[in-house]
């Protein structure tokens, strides 16, 4: 069976993880941007050296990031007040990934505070 979903913990080390956050929450973020999911995407993109080679490593196939206007390499901030048009959405690509950065404390005793769910696979008769 091919791969379909890999979660990998600890993907940055911890002072990496936090310093790549502070600088994703001193970008910019527009106040007004009305999308189809709650928050906003920053403005600026933040490349990552190293990460495509490292991803692609892991997924065992060679990739190749997603050119604009597709959100890769942007930050993406979600707040409590934000509201979305949709809930479930599927990218058009082969292979996407999210590199959550929120802390721990951030997201305690918050039901689906991570933004991002994925849905259990069932049988089909």
């Amino acid at each position: 069976m091919p791969t379909s979903l890999l979660v990998v913990d600890d993907f940055l080390g911890p002072r990496d993880a936090l310093a790549l956050r502070d600088a994703g929450l001193r970008l910019t973020y527009p106040p007004d941007q009305k999308g189809a999911f709650p928050g906003r995407n920053s403005v600026e993109r933040v490349e990552i050296d190293g990460l495509t080679e490292a991803v692609s490593r892991l997924v065992g196939e060679r990739l190749r990031p997603a050119p604009p206007p597709q959100s890769h390499a942007k930050f993406r901030i979600t707040l409590a007040g934000d509201i979305g048009r949709a809930k479930v959405h599927i990218d058009k690509a082969h292979w996407s990934g999210v590199l959550y950065l929120s802390r721990p404390e951030d997201c305690r005793g918050v039901p689906n505070s991570s933004g991002t769910c994925l849905p259990r696979a069932t049988a089909r008769r």
